[in-house]
């Protein structure tokens, strides 16, 4: 499976997932792609990423930085941050657009991924 996360480095509650973020990547069987929008990202908030990048543990966590909106269309993504999980046959499973803590956030992907 793979958690898609639409993320704005403008959006306070995006900045404030990547804990747990980096706990599904640990705790979850299930690989982590932030997508962020790579113009308008400063070098601090590049090396905020690159820190949770080199702080995973676990299942693989990637971030891809867009130009583009093309894939935000594809997703049909309208805020930040959206969460979007795929089974391991590509289909969408469940879709989160909006605000959601840590442990909520982590708990939500691993009911999913058990079929609850």
């Amino acid at each position: 499976p793979l958690l898609l996360v639409f993320f704005n480095p403008d959006c306070p509650p995006c900045w404030e997932a990547l804990p747990a973020l980096a706990e599904i990547s640990r705790e979850v069987a299930v690989t982590v792609l932030v997508v962020a929008s790579g113009a308008g990202l400063a070098p601090a908030d590049r090396g905020r990423l690159e820190g949770f990048l080199r702080g995973g543990e676990g299942w693989p966590v990637a971030v891809l930085l867009v130009r583009d909106v093309e894939v935000l269309r594809a997703y049909r993504v309208v805020r930040a941050p959206t969460y979007i999980l795929l089974n391991g046959k590509g289909v969408v499973t469940w879709v989160w657009d909006e605000r959601i803590l840590g442990k909520d956030l982590v708990e939500r992907v691993q009911r999913v991924l058990k079929g609850d």
